[in-house]
C-alpha cells in the first residue's frame, strides 16, 4: 500500500513511475480531490519528473563508459607495462588487455626488442701519439621480467644515453693503451673488451648488451696518406725482385758458353732451363746457387 501525495490516504501498490494512477485511484474512491504532488521535496508534474529520472540514468551510464573506455589500455608482445598510482609504483602490466583509473594511474610503455645505438665519432690519442677516429655501434634489450623492466625505468635514466657515453670512454680507455697499427689489427679484442666492460657496468640497469661492433679506426689524413705510401713502395720493391734477380741471372748465363746452353741447333736445352729455374729459386729463398 501506499499514502496519496496530496492527503496521505492509503491506496492500492503501484510503481514510482505510475504516481498519476496512485492519484487517480485515490480520487476514484473519492478519498482525495485535490492534485497530487510528488512527495515533499518536489513539487513538480509526475511526466517531468520522469524524464528528469531517465536523464540522470542515461547519465551515469554515458559517464561510466566513458571512464570505462577512457582506462583501456593494450599491451602488444613487444611490450611491458609498468603502472603507477598517484605517482607510486602500483603493478606490473603484461600483454594483452589492461584496465587503469584515468587521472588517478599511469601507464609506462617499456619496449623490450633488440635496439641499436651509434656511437658517434671520437679522436682517440693511441700510444704512438697519433689520433685515430673511432666509431662503433651497441646492441642491446631490456630483459622481459617485472624486476628489470622496473629497473631499466627507475634505476637509470635514459639508458640509450648513458651506454653511448660509457661506449665512448670505453674504447678511449681500451684503443689509447694500444698503438694504431695495433688497433686495426686486434678489432675482435677490442670488441670483446668493450662488451664485457659493458656488460659488467649496466648489469642493474635492467638490460643485457646483445653485442658490441667496432666499425671503424681511421687515421688522420696526412697519417693515412703516408701509410698509403709506404704500402705502395713495399709492395713496387717486392714486385721488383724476381725482375732484378733475373736479370743478374741472365747476365751470369751469358758468361756462360753457347755449346752448354744450345744445341746444334741453336735451341735451348731442356737441362739449361731447369738450371736457370733452380737459379732463380735458390736467389729468392736466399740460398747459394748450386753451380
Amino acid at each position: 500500500m501506499h499514502l496519496c501525495a496530496t492527503c496521505q490516504s492509503k491506496v492500492d501498490k503501484c510503481d514510482f513511475s505510475q504516481f498519476h494512477q496512485i492519484w487517480t485511484l485515490c480520487a476514484g474512491q473519492g478519498l482525495c480531490a485535490k492534485p497530487p504532488r510528488l512527495a515533499t521535496f518536489l513539487n513538480k508534474p509526475p511526466i517531468l519528473i520522469l524524464e528528469m529520472s531517465n536523464i540522470y540514468i542515461y547519465s551515469a551510464i554515458g559517464a561510466f563508459a566513458l571512464v570505462f573506455f577512457a582506462g583501456i589500455r593494450i599491451i602488444r608482445p613487444t611490450e611491458k607495462g609498468l603502472i603507477e598510482r598517484l605517482g607510486k609504483y602500483h603493478k606490473f602490466a603484461n600483454n594483452g588487455f589492461n584496465w587503469i583509473i584515468p587521472i588517478v594511474d599511469r601507464m609506462i610503455v617499456v619496449n623490450i626488442t633488440e635496439k641499436m645505438v651509434n656511437v658517434e665519432s671520437q679522436e682517440i690519442i693511441t700510444s704512438d701519439k697519433l689520433n685515430a677516429k673511432v666509431d662503433a655501434q651497441i646492441y642491446f634489450k631490456i630483459r622481459a621480467d617485472e624486476k628489470n623492466v622496473k629497473n631499466s625505468q627507475y634505476y637509470v635514466y635514459n639508458c640509450e644515453n648513458q651506454i653511448v657515453n660509457l661506449a665512448r670512454t670505453t674504447l678511449r680507455n681500451i684503443i689509447g693503451t694500444m698503438k694504431l697499427s695495433d688497433a686495426n689489427g686486434e678489432r675482435n679484442m677490442i670488441n670483446k673488451d668493450l662488451m664485457k666492460t659493458l656488460s659488467t657496468e649496466t648489469a642493474d640497469w635492467g638490460i643485457e648488451i646483445v653485442r658490441a661492433e667496432l666499425k671503424e679506426i681511421n687515421p688522420p689524413e696526412d697519417v693515412q696518406a703516408t701509410m698509403n705510401k709506404v704500402v705502395i713502395a713495399e709492395n713496387e720493391k717486392t714486385a721488383s725482385i724476381p725482375v732484378i734477380m733475373l736479370t743478374a741471372l741472365q747476365d751470369e748465363s751469358s758468361k756462360v758458353k753457347a755449346s752448354s746452353l744450345y744445341d746444334e741447333d741453336y735451341i735451348v736445352k731442356p737441362i739449361a732451363i731447369e738450371d736457370l729455374k733452380a737459379r732463380i729459386d735458390a736467389t729468392l729463398s736466399g740460398r747459394p746457387p748450386v753451380s
